[in-house]
């Protein structure tokens, strides 16, 4: 009997398999794509147009953030994310547990500083008192739905260190509490990325350049359908076996934050990529006018608005947006 238990053990044998380095690839790989676009934007704004706003400083913060959920999740492997619960001993997957914890911290704080950084240049480019309005409550709206997941993160086990150690007895919320928190960010995400559509289709630049314009914008979109999936993948997570079947939810994070920051610096880069690719990218002040690329001053002064029409601080910087520069400006 003992001998043909022995042969059954023997021909099943434990799956010992892991996914450690695909995570880590991922999350290095997306993560430096992200710092790389951050440090782009800040030369933008630094060296091309010499302007530096609150939401540049706001993407940076939301960078580090990034950089600090991509440092937890290599950390995170080396306590069991990866690989099959059966070959982690309780004191691995308690350290686990407290680093799945820090590191859906970072994702939240990363995403929400990325929404904020977006809506602070929503209010640099809206110029009109109702469009303004609509944008201090979505910034509101934002901020109340990042404030209460930031919370929940604090709450969602009580005492919290019942969320990472069975032995401590506690009272948690459900997994669906977690669902409806990637709800609340896949909303704001909708939000966020269909607020400017209407304001860009009324800016009178050429058609082009205003159908360039709404493909960057729309680029937030994808990152909409990320938000989805790795919802989805949370959803049908396999409490069986957590660490293992949390790798995909992990390559979704890492994927959908610094998506999410590359999306919100590509609409800044425009005047960067007009200076290295003038006859790319040049463009032309009117149908009326020639058609000979328009580069960028050397340094933009931004003063109120005048007799003579000069443009005013908030159109300087609607028309830095689009590199589209009238010539009392240039």
């Amino acid at each position: 009997m003992d001998s043909h238990n022995t042969l059954s053990a023997r021909a099943v044998p434990m799956d010992t398999s892991n996914v450690q380095i695909p995570i880590i690839t991922v999350w290095v790989v997306m993560t430096a794509l992200a710092a790389v676009t951050v440090c782009l934007r800040f030369y933008t704004r630094h060296s091309v147009i010499h302007i530096l706003g609150v939401e540049d400083w706001l993407i940076l913060i939301a960078m580090v953030f990034s950089a600090g959920a991509c440092v937890g999740s290599i950390r995170q492997t080396f306590f069991g994310l990866g690989r099959h619960i059966w070959t982690l001993s309780p004191e691995i997957m308690v350290q686990n547990g407290i680093e799945q914890f820090y590191n859906f911290l970072f994702h939240t704080m990363s995403l929400s500083f990325t929404k904020l950084s977006i809506i602070f240049l929503y209010l640099r480019i809206m110029s009109h008192g109702v469009q303004r309005i609509a944008t201090y409550v979505l910034l509101s709206i934002v901020m109340a739905c990042n404030v209460w997941v930031l919370i929940y993160q604090f709450i969602q086990c009580i005492p919290l260190k019942a969320l990472w150690d069975p032995s401590v007895p506690g009272t948690c919320f459900p997994l669906a509490a977690n669902i409806a928190a990637a709800v609340l960010h896949i909303v704001t995400d909708f939000i966020i990325f269909l607020f400017p559509i209407p304001t860009l289709l009324t800016l009178r630049i050429p058609k082009k350049q205003k159908i360039g314009l709404v493909l960057v914008f729309s680029l937030s979109f994808f990152v909409c359908l990320i938000s989805i999936i790795r919802m989805v993948v949370l959803k049908n997570l396999d409490l069986t076996d957590v660490t293992y079947s949390l790798a995909a939810s992990s390559y979704w994070s890492a994927v959908e934050i610094n998506l999410a920051v590359i999306c919100a610096c590509l609409t800044t880069l425009k005047p960067l990529l007009a200076r290295l690719f003038p006859k790319l990218l040049g463009t032309s002040m009117a149908s009326g006018e020639s058609s000979r690329p328009n580069p960028l001053p050397r340094k933009l002064q931004l003063e109120a608005p005048s007799s003579r029409g000069r443009p005013s601080r908030r159109e300087c910087w609607r028309l830095v947006q689009v590199c589209v520069l009238p010539p009392r400006v240039r």
